[in-house]
């Protein structure tokens, strides 16, 4: 769990998606390689939802990740936003 204070969905996404980028790239073990899967989620207090919720969308959206063959970042935007969002396609580096 990576919490960002103050920081909007598209910005959460950019990070996570960096991170992805970053621990792709690094090796560990030769012919081992090392690869991490996202759930973004970003808090909308404005609608009064709850911390426990904005959990269980960031763990809805990694599980679809997972889901989809691992390696990539999945958006879950606050109930009520732009559907498009919530999910994106593995990203090449």
């Amino acid at each position: 769990l990576l919490v960002c204070p103050d920081t909007e969905l598209q910005d959460a996404a950019s990070l996570a998606r960096s991170l992805r980028r970053r621990i792709e790239e690094t090796v560990l073990v030769e012919n081992f390689p090392i690869t991490a899967t996202f759930g973004v989620a970003a808090l909308d207090s404005l609608a009064g939802e709850s911390v426990l919720a904005l959990i269980r969308r960031a763990d809805a959206a990694l599980l679809e990740a997972k889901d989809s063959g691992w390696n990539s970042v999945f958006l879950s935007p606050a109930p009520g936003l732009d559907s498009n969002l919530a999910s994106n396609p593995r990203e090449s580096t």
